[in-house]
Parts: structure tokens; sequence; C-alpha cells
């Protein structure tokens, strides 16, 4: 399993990858943390899962034409989460 990317503005810990001249659209999310490549908690793995997620949402089902990390986006992610495995 891969690291995750990091440069000098921190660790990647997710990417989308929205639908571009009808290419299927792709979420990636790694596994391992970038210094050490120690396996992520299950918790951290969850809600970068659900922040992409989001962006998926925000591009496919709402049609917007960019995702913005906006206060509501980050409401929407924690919501989710939350939902799934509570405090």
């Amino acid at each position: 399993m891969e690291a995750r990317p990091s440069r000098s503005w921190g660790e990647l810990h997710g990417l989308y990858n929205p639908r571009r001249n009808q290419r299927t659209p792709r979420i990636t999310v790694w596994m391992r943390t970038a210094e050490r490549h120690q396996v992520v908690a299950f918790r951290t793995f969850l809600r970068t899962l659900i922040h992409e997620l989001c962006h998926h949402l925000d591009y496919e089902l709402l049609r917007l034409a960019d995702s913005f990390h906006t206060e509501g986006f980050y409401k929407r992610e924690s919501s989710l989460v939350h939902q799934l495995v509570g405090s």
C-alpha cells in the first residue's frame, strides 16, 4: 500500500477526481501515513472517505461547477461521520 503523498504544504489524505471528458470519477484515499508509513486509524480513514464522497456528491448530485471547502461542506462531512460512528 502506498503512503500519503506529502510536500512542503502538508500531507494529502485523499483526492477526488471528478468526471472530465466522460472519464469515470475516482476517489483515492491513502491508508498509510507519509512519514512513518503506519496504517491510519479507522476513523481517520472514514472521515477522509466521507470528505471525498462529499466532493463527489457536490459534482454529481448537486451538479456544482466546483466543490469548495466551505463551512457548510465541513458541516455535511461531520454530520455524515457522526451518523455513522457517533461522537
